[in-house]
């Protein structure tokens, strides 16, 4: 009997433990962005909601924002497949405001890696 119940158990649980993990096989892409300026910093915002990116305020940058030195490139990894918006703002002092900022979009494919020049 014990037998029995150990069969079962291999033939009908094992299979579906295998099947239920699926393993997630999506690619994810990455967007990398350089500042190329050898004399400004670039303030950088960048999401999947335009909101998001065109709400930032200089109070809630720190938050959300990465702030990038002349030369200095940051990535974001792991996206899903698809349109990212992003603002920058190149300044040779900190800014008081985002309100010049440049805002644009970019579209990542799964397993693409998008490279950017600011400004």
């Amino acid at each position: 009997m014990n037998k029995l119940c150990l069969a079962l158990l291999i033939a009908f649980a094992v299979p579906s433990l295998a099947s239920a993990g699926g393993g997630n096989t999506k690619s994810t892409g990455t967007i990398t962005f350089k500042n190329h300026s050898t004399t400004d910093t670039v303030y950088l915002i960048m999401s999947a909601s335009e909101a998001v990116v065109s709400g930032t305020t200089i109070e809630t940058f720190p938050g959300i924002g990465r702030t990038l030195a002349p030369g200095e490139s940051t990535s974001y990894t792991s996206l899903k497949g698809g349109k990212y918006f992003y603002g920058f703002l190149a300044s040779r002092t900190a800014p008081t405001t985002l309100a010049g900022a440049v805002r644009r979009n970019a579209t990542v494919a799964g397993g693409q890696t998008l490279n950017i020049k600011l400004p």
